[in-house]
């Protein structure tokens, strides 16, 4: 299969992905890109994010806290190309994702487990700058699902739905083979 993609003209890709850009917290990632024909890709991608053992003190007092968290990623992408060249990009998709962290709160001692799931939207543009090199910039949304009810300080913690709209910019390097 991989040498029919290859044959056409189709490049696997695997990259680095650094998000969100726009907030002082950023993660990053590894993806990896299948193609299913000309237009349309398969897209699935790992975070994660590590804060293990954070030491709080306040005078005599201190308090052990971390974190660690990963999501899974599994999604399709639809292109179009830009220019007779092929190096400009525009694409649309959807990642559905599955959210989980161990938290320890500071008065506990014992990492408690929460997750989430649910959908990305997401835009982008991507260039490929050389035959083996791929810039891309995509702006997300987000819809998550949450099932639980704890007192995780996440920006999810309290609600069941919750929509953010386009507000997750992600720029990503991959390398195509």
């Amino acid at each position: 299969m991989l040498s029919m993609c290859l044959a056409k003209g189709q490049s696997n890709e695997l990259g680095v992905l650094l998000r969100p850009m726009l907030s002082e917290e950023l993660e990053m990632g590894v993806w990896y890109k299948y193609p299913l024909n000309y237009s349309s890709t398969l897209r699935s991608s790992v975070f994660m994010d590590l804060g293990l053992e954070k030491e709080v003190r306040s005078d005599s007092f201190s308090l052990n806290q971390g974190r660690f968290a990963y999501e899974l990623a599994l999604g399709w992408q639809k292109e179009a190309i830009l220019d007779k060249a092929k190096q400009w990009r525009v694409y649309a998709g959807v990642d559905a994702y599955w959210d989980a962290a161990f938290i320890k709160q500071a008065s506990e001692d014992f990492y408690g487990y929460y997750y989430s799931l649910g959908l990305n939207p997401l835009v982008g543009f991507n260039y490929t700058a050389f035959k083996k090199l791929r810039c891309s910039l995509e702006l997300r949304s987000d819809l998550n699902f949450n099932f639980q009810s704890y007192s995780d300080p996440d920006e999810n913690y309290d609600r069941k739905v919750n929509l953010t709209n386009f507000d997750h910019l992600a720029l990503g390097i991959g390398y195509l083979f």
